[in-house]
């Protein structure tokens, strides 16, 4: 353990040894002369160590910058951005938001514009529901919409920066949109499925409100209804998945 030559022939073993020297520096009660040794390795193993001994050596303030990274700032008062942001800078279309504006400034009145991205969006939710996460801010300007092409336009879901585990009995929620924010959210009650299903639905509520004259009387009835479901008060009344 505290022997100055260390030869390992495996990548524990070296692991152990850079640890255990490292934790030598910091002690108080280790003769000076212990705090250098050096390491040797037959060759195989260098790599897969110097790997483990990077991580061991990350302190609590670099976890914490690395976990900021990832994940975005922990505060309101922070600009910085998590990987989620940065990666939806590399998916390409408008907004979900900007779509429902079409009508509004002129544009094409197609159904398929909005209702297809959105019906993708919640395949998309459905898939992470089933992964064990819950989204956390489901709303218009969370779906992007691709450029059109022989296939149509697809939606993706994106921002998971506020994304949470799925838990029984829900989750504390990180944050929301109150105008997609399911009644018991805003009492400060947990984030469920159930509460995600409340806001798709009202994301179709509000793709139905901006551009139902796109669709037959009939489908827009008949959507009327699943979005009415959707969003009802009583949770339990809702449908008890974004897959149903």
């Amino acid at each position: 353990k505290y022997a100055p030559i260390v030869i390992a022939n495996h990548a524990l073993v070296m692991a152990q040894a850079i640890q255990d020297g490292m934790r030598a520096e910091e002690a108080d009660d280790v003769r000076p002369e212990r705090h250098l040794r050096y390491v040797f390795d037959e060759g195989h193993h260098l790599f897969d160590a110097a790997d483990s001994g990077f991580s061991a050596h990350l302190s609590g303030r670099e976890m914490a910058d690395l976990r900021r990274w990832l994940r975005g700032p922990e505060g309101r008062a922070s600009r910085g951005r998590g990987l989620a942001e940065r990666v939806r800078e590399l998916v390409e279309g408008r907004s979900l938001e900007e779509i429902f504006e079409q009508s509004v400034v002129g544009g094409t009145n197609d159904a398929a514009d909005w209702l297809e991205p959105l019906a993708d969006a919640a395949d998309q939710l459905t898939a992470l529901h089933r992964a064990g996460l819950l989204h956390g801010d489901v709303k218009p300007a969370n779906v992007i919409v691709s450029a059109p092409s022989s296939s149509g336009r697809r939606g993706t879901l994106v921002d998971l920066g506020l994304a949470a585990p799925l838990r029984e009995g829900g989750t504390r929620a990180r944050g929301l949109t109150p105008k997609f924010a399911a009644p018991e959210l805003l009492a400060g009650e947990p984030l469920t499925v159930r509460a995600e299903v409340y806001a798709l639905a009202a994301t179709l509520g509000e793709g139905l409100a901006r551009r139902g004259t796109d669709l037959s009387d009939d489908t827009r009835l008949a959507l009327a209804k699943v979005s009415l479901r959707g969003r009802d008060e009583d949770p339990q009344k809702r449908y008890p998945s974004t897959g149903e």
